[in-house]
């Protein structure tokens, strides 16, 4: 039973990062919407030079560790 959350857990955080990866690589597509978005971060975190992909992936493996978390059955 443990064992089985454990797995949904680091499956669903790997499937996060490589989701997150791949849409901060299609938003890097678009320069404007881009730079936009990474300007806001600057604004609100003070964070700079960051890569969107690297962000979103990071992003992405924190909620697939959240929802791997969140959908146990009991």
């Amino acid at each position: 039973m443990v064992l089985g959350r454990v797995i949904k857990t680091v499956i669903g955080a790997v499937f996060g990062a490589i989701f997150g990866y791949i849409a901060g690589w299609i938003v890097e597509l678009f320069p404007r919407f881009n730079s936009a978005l990474l300007e806001g971060l600057h604004s609100i975190t003070g964070l700079s030079g960051v890569s969107t992909a690297a962000l979103l992936a990071a992003i992405g493996f924190i909620v697939g560790i959240l929802a791997g978390l969140l959908s146990g059955h009991h």
